[in-house]
């Protein structure tokens, strides 16, 4: 049983697919067939037609990459997409016929990259994406054979412990999804291509101690009991360089170097992404890391360079998520002041 879904060397839980169960379906206002479940804290929208309380089925985090052979034999690549299907020569003569209602049946939603990512559907948030084992099996045989329930285990106090996996059967089904470095041509028409990801080098290498990676809450809800005791403070990752300007509301621009070494107590300014305002929050405490990761000079497009430890995690507007430095390629936009 445990050589068929398996995590890799590499494997994330917050990037990894999940043996989940199907909890209640809530309505979504003005509609009859889309219903609202909750998987590990998130919400998923699906059709009460294929999706019933109590399925096992395979959750698919968001901002994950899938295998790209799985979802073209599923024919789950959006009409953009559609020649990377299995049915692409069917969609075609559809559309070809006229028939370009019936050839949108036959698609799925997913771009040419397998991104899955967060979309709205009459309103309600829908993060990730949940599938039935009989995909996997269209996919790989052998999985015919495959019983979920023999995936499903329960804790002492009758909680549910979902199941996580990137690998099925030795093939890297899930991955964290990076968007590909883009290709511009260079200035004075010599036709040569430069690559943007140039602008992100490593700056410093060593043998440095790394934090110890902390999974998300609503992933691990089952090994918390009502009798535990529990402290929960911020997680806080990474250093920046100790030139590095702040901006702080008592006295303006400073060096974040000295604020430490004179444990000058004033307010920064930091940005609320729940809220996608500016606001100023309180220094916490002043130390100072001698061994917290590798270093990383991140060059912005006006020449500005910041250095920062890859594990430091950055703002990204237009995925609305946050990424550690070194898990960046060089294309992303980040949020600066």
């Amino acid at each position: 049983m445990n050589n068929i879904f398996t995590k890799s060397e590499k494997f994330k839980q917050e990037y990894s697919a999940t043996i989940v169960k199907v909890g209640e379906l809530k309505d979504i206002e003005n509609s009859d067939n889309l219903k609202q479940v909750i998987i590990d804290g998130f919400s998923v929208v699906v059709n009460k037609n294929d999706v019933k309380e109590g399925d096992l089925m395979i959750y698919c985090k968001n901002e994950t990459q899938l295998n790209l052979q799985f979802l073209s034999i599923n024919n789950m690549f959006e009409m953009g997409a559609r020649e990377l299907n299995s049915n692409s020569a069917e969609v075609q003569s559809l559309i070809d016929n006229g028939k370009e209602d019936e050839a949108k049946k036959l698609v799925g939603y997913f771009n040419k990259n397998g991104r899955v990512k967060m979309i709205r559907l009459r309103g309600c948030p829908s993060m990730g994406v949940l599938l039935r084992l009989e995909n996997f099996v269209k996919w790989d045989i052998t999985l015919s054979n495959v019983n979920l329930n023999d995936y499903i285990t329960y804790d002492d106090n009758g909680n549910f412990i979902p199941f996580d996996f990137d690998t099925i059967n030795d093939v890297l089904f899930i991955k964290a999804y990076v968007p590909k470095t883009n290709q511009v041509r260079s200035g004075g028409g010599t036709g040569k291509k430069k690559d943007k990801s140039k602008k992100f080098d490593r700056m410093i290498e060593g043998e440095f101690e790394f934090h110890y990676d902390t999974n998300q809450l609503n992933s691990n809800m089952w090994k918390l009991h009502p009798e535990d005791v529990v402290d929960i403070s911020v997680k806080v990752h990474g250093c920046v360089e100790r030139n590095t300007i702040v901006n702080t509301m008592e006295y303006g621009d400073m060096i974040i170097g000295k604020i430490v070494d004179e444990k000058i107590n004033c307010h920064i300014k930091a940005y609320d992404v729940e809220t996608n305002t500016n606001v100023w929050v309180p220094i916490d405490n002043h130390y100072l890391m001698k061994n917290d990761g590798e270093w990383y000079e991140i060059e912005l497009e006006d020449g500005r360079t910041i250095t920062i430890t890859g594990n430091n995690p950055v703002w990204i507007p237009e995925l609305n998520l946050y990424r550690r430095v070194d898990e960046l390629n060089g294309t992303e936009c980040l949020l600066v002041d």
